[in-house]
């Protein structure tokens, strides 16, 4: 599986939701947002928080070892529009990093193209 495919399996995991399937693309220890912490942890945070509607991939960049992508939806549980831009680093076939600024702003959609700026 190369580096796009796996982040794009694991964006898509996510948004089914399937976290058993995330896990599996997932390192067994990886940083996210500047500390390390278990996959099976992240899992659990994932699985435990609020399901998102609306989910659009506004843009992607991908490199071989890892890629970004900026994608936005609806928070269900509070109606609010986010914005998010998430950094994934990739080694040896599994994702190892996660580093994301998520932006809640009302439901304004971002213009196409964001990350080629």
């Amino acid at each position: 599986m190369n580096t796009k495919h796996l982040i794009l399996s694991y964006w898509h995991s996510w948004q089914k939701p399937d976290f058993a399937e995330m896990r599996t693309y997932l390192s067994d220890i990886l940083e996210v947002g500047g500390h390390q912490m278990s996959a099976d942890a992240f899992t659990q945070m994932c699985a435990s928080g609020a399901r998102w509607s609306e989910v659009r991939l506004v843009d992607s960049v991908f490199g071989d070892d890892g890629g970004a992508l900026a994608y936005e939806g609806i928070d269900m549980k509070t109606g609010v529009g986010v914005k998010v831009m998430e950094i994934v680093h990739v080694w040896s076939g599994k994702i190892v990093g996660l580093h994301g600024i998520l932006v809640a702003n009302g439901r304004e959609l971002a213009p196409s193209g964001v990350l080629a700026a």
